[in-house]
């Protein structure tokens, strides 16, 4: 049998009213988000990413995946990290590698870091002097939120502020943001 659903009211074949199944349809899908502009970061204090957040539910979890591009390194240090609704923990796990200049057949060494149970604010830091001019970070996180529904927002810093270099987290970095309880 069909399931309808009716603006405002039960469908013939449920039980839930649609705004409920609305709601609960929402609450299993999938938050993607997607940088459509470069950022700038230039100096050492944790800095808000313009686009890369989403909203977390109370008492729930989430798989967090991203792909963070980043160019203009050049020997700095680069630092990323998230905020977290009150009482949130996040396991943070993020892999690295530098992207070979134009034309090299070889790629860098891969660098993987692992956090768990992190409060917020939860950072997790490249810390090797980056010689490369860009890399991507692969990120998988698992997020539990307490009682308090809030924010995931993405952070990013210099290591050492360099105002006339800044880094830059690219177009196209992103973010998928999954409740799986």
């Amino acid at each position: 049998m069909p399931l309808t659903v009716r603006p405002g009211g039960f469908s013939a074949h449920s039980i839930l009213p649609s705004a409920a199944l609305d709601a609960a349809l929402q609450d299993s899908r999938p938050l993607f988000v997607r940088k459509s502009a470069p950022q700038n970061y230039t100096t050492a204090t944790m800095t808000d990413d313009a686009e890369l957040y989403g909203t977390l539910a109370a008492n729930a979890a989430y798989i967090v995946r991203g792909l963070l591009c980043i160019v203009g390194l050049n020997g700095k240090d680069f630092r990323y990290g998230f905020t977290l609704p009150a009482g949130a923990t996040m396991d943070i796990g993020g892999a690295h590698m530098a992207v070979p200049a134009s034309g090299s057949a070889t790629w860098g060494t891969i660098n993987v870091l692992v956090l768990l149970a992190q409060a917020a604010p939860t950072t997790g830091a490249i810390t090797a002097a980056v010689t490369s001019a860009a890399m991507n970070i692969l990120l998988d996180c698992y997020v539990t939120t307490g009682i308090t529904a809030g924010t995931l927002q993405l952070q990013c810093r210099q290591d050492t502020a360099d105002p006339t270099n800044p880094t830059i987290l690219l177009a196209g970095s992103r973010m998928d943001v999954t409740r799986v309880a």
